[in-house]
């Protein structure tokens, strides 16, 4: 098959051939602004609704299929439903659902925290409701996570940066970091996009070096070091050095007064006794060069020959400027 145009055209439209036929075979049936990785339930992004151009007036009347978590629940009718702000992450503003008593547990769906999975038709909100211009009356829950209201870390109310980072595993349900995260992928995209259509070529460089070459402020070392420090010996102190040192003397002495003596089987014991005493010295030495676990050299400095790199390594941001 003859083909007109540059290799990287080639390249481009091979790949979207080959695309489309997976697609054709998987024989997916998705409606359009629903998301294509949920094959299961064919589930339309929260985006899609309150965040299109007529505030998701167009889908008035139609059925489908969101899932997110419960940001708040609102009991009505003495529990015979309950309005849920329910959020999958994708744009700051929930969609309200409006589930009734016979679908699910009113008092299990509305903690916050819920996972959900439902289907319903959107209606227009009446007008005396506020901040929304559409909302879904489910039919049916299709599948339920529940949540314990009381261990669950994320209130009602604007939390602090200072709490959020004691559940950092949460925080992306929160807006300001959802915004953030928002804020960050669109960032990430466009830059690439710029150089992908310019050509470069994008590669992961290294982010851990050797040398400090950011020019300013600390870097952050990397080191497996640190986990000798746990659980550490006693270094010897001053003067258990000093009683070994004199241990060794007197063994010396022992060994000269042998050697000097008419009794030449008294001198292999005495070399063995100075031999035991030096290797005792060398063992307390080394430990006293073990200082909170690590490892000193004579002058006092850490010794990174034991560590996993050899040498002191820091975590680089430059060369990712490279």
């Amino acid at each position: 098959m003859a083909f007109s145009g540059t290799y990287a055209e080639f390249v481009a439209k091979f790949q979207a051939d080959n695309l489309a036929a997976d697609m054709g075979k998987l024989e997916l049936k998705v409606d359009e602004g629903s998301h294509p990785y949920s094959r299961m339930y064919n589930r339309m992004i929260i985006k899609n609704i309150v965040g299109a151009q007529d505030e998701g007036l167009s889908l008035v009347g139609q059925t489908i299929s969101i899932g997110g978590w419960v940001k708040s629940g609102r009991p009505a009718e003495k529990d015979q439903l309950c309005f849920l702000e329910v959020n999958d992450g994708s744009h700051p503003k929930s969609l309200q659902v409006l589930v009734r008593a016979e679908m699910c547990n009113i008092s299990e769906i509305k903690a916050a925290g819920c996972c959900v999975v439902l289907e319903g038709e959107i209606k227009k909100s009446p007008p005396e409701a506020k901040g929304q211009v559409v909302e879904m009356h489910a039919t049916k829950l299709k599948e339920f996570g529940k949540c314990d209201a009381k261990s669950y870390p994320l209130p009602k109310k604007k939390s602090t940066l200072e709490y959020l980072r004691s559940v950092s595993h949460m925080r992306a349900r929160t807006n300001t970091i959802s915004a953030v995260a928002r804020i960050r992928n669109a960032l990430a995209w466009a830059t690439h996009k710029f150089f992908q259509e310019n050509n470069f070529l994008y590669i992961h460089t290294p982010i851990i070096t050797c040398s400090d070459c950011e020019g300013a402020g600390e870097m952050f070392q990397v080191t497996t070091l640190l986990s000798g420090a746990e659980g550490a010996a006693t270094p010897p102190t001053p003067e258990e050095l000093a009683a070994a040192k004199a241990k060794v003397d007197v063994a010396g002495e022992a060994v000269k007064t042998a050697k000097g003596g008419e009794d030449k089987s008294a001198v292999k014991p005495a070399v063995n006794g100075l031999l035991k005493a030096k290797e005792e010295l060398k063992g307390l030495e080394e430990k006293a060069l073990v200082v909170g676990g690590i490892k000193r050299t004579p002058g006092g400095e850490v010794d990174y020959t034991e560590d996993f790199f050899g040498k002191k390594a820091f975590l680089t941001v430059s060369g990712q400027l490279q």
